[in-house]
């Protein structure tokens, strides 16, 4: 017994030394790079990628040369072995290419890797296609996509009355509509 613990030491101790020599530890996960991450958030315009959600992932600090992001550059198929969604005829430079990510808030980033049965590769190819076409839209049209544009609560008042309040309030009464605020109208 003395024998394997000194054994267990010693290749500890070896363990130790070789880290201390190396240049490279071997990677465990096969992560995005500083700049695929940039880009993923960018092609996503800073939003969740969740069609039912789109939750803005960037936003300013009190400090007015800081910014704060609750973006996530999730990965498609998991980044290791037991991960969401694993495939392992992926190779080591698939799994971290910009390709194999996708950009969501925080929030969606643990649901869809808690419920890999629902939360498909395909269907996070589709949120991501998706984003990137309205982001894309936004940029030729030179109007905030649809999704960036809805803020509201909706309230229901009684006897017919719908109030829907944020940026672009309407009141739905039985009398009529008023609308209160800028109203964003695409072509």
């Amino acid at each position: 017994m003395d024998e394997v613990l000194c054994q267990l030491g010693r290749q500890r101790a070896a363990d130790a030394d070789v880290g201390r020599h190396r240049t490279e530890v071997p990677r465990m996960r096969d992560d995005f790079s500083a700049a695929d991450i940039g880009v993923l958030a960018k092609r996503a315009g800073m939003l969740c990628s969740n069609p039912n959600c789109r939750q803005p992932t960037s936003g300013p600090t009190q400090h007015p040369g800081k910014a704060v992001n609750i973006g996530v550059a999730a990965h498609i198929t998991a980044a290791s072995a037991g991960g969401p969604r694993y495939d392992r005829s992926m190779a080591s430079d698939g799994r971290s290419s910009i390709e194999n990510g996708i950009w969501l808030c925080q929030t969606c980033a643990k649901l869809v890797d808690s419920d890999e049965g629902r939360y498909t590769v395909a269907l996070l190819r589709q949120w991501k296609a998706g984003i990137e076409a309205e982001a894309a839209s936004a940029l030729e049209s030179g109007r905030p996509s649809a999704a960036s544009t809805i803020n509201a609560a909706v309230v229901i008042q009684g006897e017919g009355a719908i109030r829907i309040s944020g940026p672009n309030a309407v009141n739905i009464a039985p009398g009529g509509i008023t609308i209160v605020g800028p109203v964003i109208q695409k072509k």
